[in-house]
């Protein structure tokens, strides 16, 4: 039985406390601000002061079912858009997008929608969870629609203005808005004037991981046939004692690597343009100078001599170079290296489309991850249970990793 969510509970925020406002002295402690209310404590003492803050329930956006139980023909839509006819950025940019458009579209109550054929549709991957995402072909074709882009210099400087200075649905009318983006645009949306206050009110999304975790959550929960790698990739048991998959006697799946209690010590590598990914852009996020240094450091994080290792990278060479330094205790499973978005035209786009999808799934199982400056392995870190260990390598230094 496969588990609905795909985070463990631990990483989902409470509701509305429904905080009130008080009178204000001197010596008033201000504790949160919550649906455009300020509220305080009185009378309490610093350490007192600091445990009233700390324990101070955040405040998300409500559960989606109400909006999408308005009738089809009534409801407005925004629809994020990655086709063929656009380079959308690679998963961790294809993320931000989906991410960012659903939280404009709870902000101006629109009912998201998402198209992505490209490389392979990814209803094959991730099937909708809380929200349903799903469109059906033609399904909004007869609505008066509006088309934006964010992947020209101009249509990105329109979208940013409009979204810092613009009421969303006066300016766009139409009941089906398409919106082609890979950007954030929290930040525009906190200083617009129609939509601040409803934004400040939501304190429990206010830093990236926390918006990311509360949007991936209502959006995606991983396919029996992602799963089903996944399950192949580590075994059962260890996806049961991650809370990825209910227990269950009768798996019919014989896994390639069977890790049950081990743990599971992993690192990304972004390189950029190298021999396996040609198309690629140029980067300088990672020299293979620093390759000893990072192997070395996730050795020593064995802490109990019982761990495997997994590398994720955009480069054939650093996977061997693990292997030759892991050797058995590496897990591999001959995952294609291909960038989706510019090799999405190859013979088998679509096999590197679920390879990346599953490198990202088994990033996010890790007891320890030493991320790169990417989106990819970054998301995979707020994918994972709060007591996962999270470094950063940057400029050849690890050091622990805190999201913004």
């Amino acid at each position: 039985m496969l588990r609905h969510d795909p985070f463990p509970d631990t990483v989902g925020f409470q509701r509305n406390p429904g905080l009130n406002n008080t009178n204000l002295s001197r010596d008033n402690t201000l504790l949160g601000f919550a649906n455009g209310t300020l509220s305080y404590r009185t009378g309490v003492s610093d350490a007192s002061n600091q445990a009233s803050i700390s324990n101070v329930r955040k405040v998300v956006p409500p559960a989606p079912h109400a909006l999408y139980r308005q009738p089809h023909a009534s409801a407005r839509y925004l629809v994020y858009v990655c086709d063929a006819e656009s380079l959308c950025g690679g998963w961790g940019d294809r993320q931000r997008g989906m991410v960012s458009i659903y939280f404009l579209s709870r902000l101006v109550g629109r009912q998201m929608k998402i198209i992505m054929p490209t490389p392979c549709d990814i209803i094959n991957f991730f099937i909708p969870n809380r929200v349903p995402w799903v469109m059906a072909h033609s399904e909004l074709d007869s609505f008066a629609n509006a088309s934006l882009t964010a992947f020209t210099a101009k249509g990105r400087g329109r979208i940013e203005h409009d979204l810092t200075e613009q009421d969303f649905n006066e300016l766009y009318p139409q009941q089906v808005v398409y919106l082609k983006t890979n950007q954030e645009y929290y930040w525009n949306l906190i200083r617009n004037p129609f939509y601040r206050d409803v934004v400040r009110s939501w304190t429990g999304i206010t830093d990236k991981k926390s918006r990311f975790q509360w949007a991936w959550k209502d959006l995606m929960r991983p396919s029996p046939r992602l799963l089903a790698q996944l399950e192949h990739a580590v075994g059962p048991e260890f996806l049961a004692r991650k809370k990825r998959l209910a227990p269950n006697k009768g798996h019919r799946i014989v896994p390639m690597n069977n890790l049950a209690n081990n743990t599971l010590i992993c690192a990304h590598v972004r390189f950029g343009k190298n021999p396996s990914f040609p198309k690629d852009n140029e980067r300088k996020i990672f020299s293979m100078k620093d390759l000893p240094s990072l192997f070395n450091f996730l050795l020593s994080r064995d802490t109990f001599k019982n761990a495997r290792f997994y590398l994720a990278s955009d480069y054939q060479l650093i996977k061997d170079k693990a292997k030759e330094f892991f050797a058995e205790r590496l897990l591999n499973f001959g995952v294609t290296v291909m960038h989706i978005d510019r090799q999405r035209t190859a013979d088998n786009a679509c096999n590197g489309f679920e390879s990346a999808l599953l490198d990202q799934q088994i990033l996010s199982l890790c007891d320890v991850l030493v991320v790169s400056r990417s989106g990819f392995s970054i998301h995979a870190s707020f994918m994972a249970p709060a007591h996962q260990q999270v470094f950063i390598m940057a400029d050849g230094t690890i050091s622990p990793f805190t999201s913004l």
